[in-house]
């Protein structure tokens, strides 16, 4: 069964009116849950309750608790949303959801508070937690003065994730709501709970919201899922009607049984275990991008960081158009509609094209001032070299939307070795050649490998496509 079976009963309790002020019975609905809140954010009213106060464990329903003393923690001031966070090897080896953070790397505040709320990233909540409080254990505690503090008698925790199955960490619907309605007095994490997809490390990461509901459901506005194999479906849901935001809280939701075949299984374990390979060798060679250019120095850093900040946020709707794309071909490969795949792809790599060509001109010709969003003016070291990489590197970009189509394409096609292949090509590329010229060429050198990297990818994959094109898509339908 889907993990977010939960999430679709939390939307049929966000439908109901906001004059509707009276507590509901709990035999008003028919629920497949252990217990239930639906709650009217403003006012804190409760609208429906069932086993409101049972003590259950909330799995990863518990960061609901972790971003709102982060929240609370940049508010005050006591940190910074820029503030850098280093992860330990605690945070690192942390399991479940995650984003595979490596001891010693560094991301913002912001940023790891984006992947705990859109990703449910268990090491960035670690990883919070620590440079919050000094360790995990101090943060815990904190959580749990703070529940105390909002008068919450059902609720204690051993943990800042959820993780763990812990009879000593636990909590309740009611609770959780309370917590909620807390959490979304806070637009700096509200920003992230209302996202759908975005990018992390200079848009090589994907993130895609745990939280169906904030792409299916109109008007959600967040919160966060949960799931062990104790806690079973978890969900705090919050969405806005007519003016009026409710926070529904679900836990120990309950699912059917899927039965597999062995057969079923390999397929699925090869076709998720290929694209996590994928995106580890796209984080190792970013990795080792990012630390040769750290060799050049301040200046080359700060422009780096700049610059990629704003070609991500170019050609991000050409990632996101390969996302639909992915579908598109899924859904006719596994109709055998192949006449329609075939029409598909010439359509998506001419928009893509003519996407891309649009965004290059514009990010060349105001190179400069987008520059200065991201660095002050008086840096001109620094936009002057974030310029000449963005004339670099902008005018390939049809390079990286092409391979985000073909990605798309041969994953949708049962292929995702293929995926692995052309991230190899385009990453190793890159990586070989920035390290073979940059004794010669200086920044040049690495810039100029990032478009090359690219382009033979695409050239790699057109290659097979048109190879193997028969055998991919066999006319068996229009």
């Amino acid at each position: 069964m889907r993990r977010f079976i939960c999430a679709a009963l939390a939307a049929l309790y966000l439908t109901i009116p906001a004059l509707a002020v009276e507590t509901l019975p709990e035999d008003s609905f028919s629920l497949s849950c252990t217990a239930a809140v639906l709650m009217e954010r403003q006012t804190g009213t409760v609208l429906y309750e069932k086993e409101a106060h049972r003590h259950l464990s909330p799995a990863s329903v518990t960061k609901v608790m972790t971003l709102l003393l982060v929240a609370e923690a940049v508010e005050s001031g006591a940190v910074s949303p820029d503030d850098p966070v280093t992860a330990s090897r605690r945070a690192a080896s942390m399991g479940g959801s995650q984003i595979w953070l490596e001891e010693g790397e560094v991301m913002t505040v912001a940023e790891m508070t984006k992947c705990v709320a859109v990703v449910s990233a268990n090491d960035c909540a670690v990883a919070l937690a620590e440079a919050l409080c000094g360790s995990e254990e101090a943060f815990v505690a904190r959580m749990n003065r703070r529940a105390e503090e909002l008068g919450l008698s059902d609720t204690h925790f051993t943990n800042c994730t959820g993780l763990f199955e812990d009879a000593e960490h636990y909590t309740c619907a009611y609770d959780i709501a309370v917590i909620s309605r807390e959490l979304l007095k806070h637009e700096f994490v509200r920003q992230y709970t209302t996202l759908w997809q975005d990018t992390i490390r200079s848009g090589e990461f994907g993130l895609t919201n745990t939280n169906k509901l904030v792409r299916h459901y109109n008007g959600c506005t967040g919160l966060k899922t949960g799931f062990t194999s104790t806690a079973m479906y978890c969900l705090a849901a919050s969405a806005e009607r007519g003016g009026v935001e409710y926070i529904a809280v679900i836990l120990h939701g309950e699912t059917s049984q899927l039965r597999f075949d062995a057969a079923l299984l390999r397929e699925i374990f090869s076709l998720s275990s290929l694209t996590c390979v994928q995106q580890s060798v796209m984080n190792f060679g970013i990795l080792m991008i990012q630390g040769l250019v750290n060799s050049f120095g301040e200046i080359v850093m700060a422009a780096f960081a700049a610059a990629v900040k704003i070609e991500s946020f170019a050609y991000m709707p050409a990632q996101d158009f390969s996302n639909a794309f992915s579908t598109f071909v899924a859904q006719n490969f596994g109709a055998r509609q192949t006449g329609r795949i075939r029409a598909g792809i010439r359509r998506s790599f001419a928009l893509v094209l003519g996407f891309c060509a649009v965004v290059s001109a514009a990010v060349l010709l105001f190179a400069s001032p987008l520059m200065r969003l991201f660095i002050p003016a008086a840096d001109t070291e620094v936009i002057r070299e974030g310029v000449y990489y963005l004339r670099c590197v902008t005018p390939f970009y049809f390079g990286i939307g092409f391979l985000f189509l073909f990605y798309a394409l041969y994953r949708a096609v049962k292929k995702p070795a293929m995926s692995v292949v052309l991230t190899v090509v385009s990453l190793g590329t890159r990586v070989a050649l920035a390290y073979l010229t940059a004794g010669t060429l200086g920044v040049t050198g690495i810039w100029a490998a990032i478009p090359i990297g690219w382009v033979l990818a695409d050239i790699a994959g057109a290659v097979y496509y048109f190879r193997k094109r028969k055998a991919l898509l066999p006319e068996t339908g229009q």
